[in-house]
């Protein structure tokens, strides 16, 4: 079946998973990301600098979502979720990439961009 715009935009194609994460006595659900939260990402893959390593928390805070699939960060978190536990935030990364099919190659292409 061929698809209309309609039917494209009114699909339904976010996908959540809850992710246990013990060190924040919890547990948090994370969605697929949206082309634009992906863009996000690789925006600030390129803007890198010695003092600002946000990628790991911003993958977090565009992922992280309500009962209702609203994020529940904004970008004025990112420093306050840097600072919580690695092991914690790389438990939810490693489901992230999970859920959005993101492989090592992925994440090197996007750092390369």
């Amino acid at each position: 079946m061929l698809l209309n715009k309609d039917q494209i935009l009114n699909s339904n194609d976010r996908k959540f998973i809850d992710v246990n994460v013990p060190e924040w006595g919890g547990i948090v659900r994370i969605s697929v990301l949206s082309g634009a939260d992906r863009e996000k990402i690789e925006a600030e893959f390129s803007n890198i600098s010695k003092d600002k390593y946000i990628v790991r928390a911003m993958c977090v805070a565009l992922s992280v979502v309500d009962e209702k699939g609203n994020a529940i960060f904004t970008k004025d978190d990112l420093e306050a979720l840097n600072k919580k536990s690695w092991k914690a935030l790389d438990k939810i990364v490693d489901k992230i990439k999970e859920l959005n099919g993101i492989g090592d190659e992925q994440v090197e292409a996007i750092a390369k961009n």
